[in-house]
């Protein structure tokens, strides 16, 4: 099976691909550092805990069949670290997670699907 049907094998099954990510502007003779992107593909029961280094881009994908919202739990001053708003199928919403820490969210419209987010430095 080609890499490209594995991949789109695995994303029809709700399964999370890491990415990495290299490109820029930059000439060959520079170096470049370029953080990794982490796709998250959400269904209709799938809001997995993610464990990631700090600089890495999580997008997320709605495969699922209603609108979800991503967002973090609440910060102690009620704003949120992330919110997506509304996810209809097929949208996604990347975040950058730059800030080391435990990050309590929910990928669901009525918050009942939770899960953490552990960033290390």
């Amino acid at each position: 099976m080609s890499l490209i049907k594995r991949i789109t094998h695995y994303a029809g099954m709700g399964v999370m691909i890491l990415v990495l990510t290299a490109c820029s502007g930059k000439s060959s003779a520079e170096p470049t550092t370029a953080a990794p992107a982490m796709n998250v593909l959400i269904t209709d029961i799938n809001c997995p805990s993610l464990d990631l280094q700090a600089g890495t881009q999580v997008i997320w994908v709605n495969k699922g069949s209603r609108i979800h919202i991503v967002q973090s739990e609440p910060l102690d001053d009620g704003s949120r670290y992330f919110d997506s708003g509304d996810l209809k199928p097929g949208d996604s919403f990347s975040f950058t997670f730059s800030i080391p820490g435990n990050f309590g969210y929910t990928c669901s419209v009525d918050g009942s699907a939770r899960s953490t987010i552990r960033v290390k430095p």
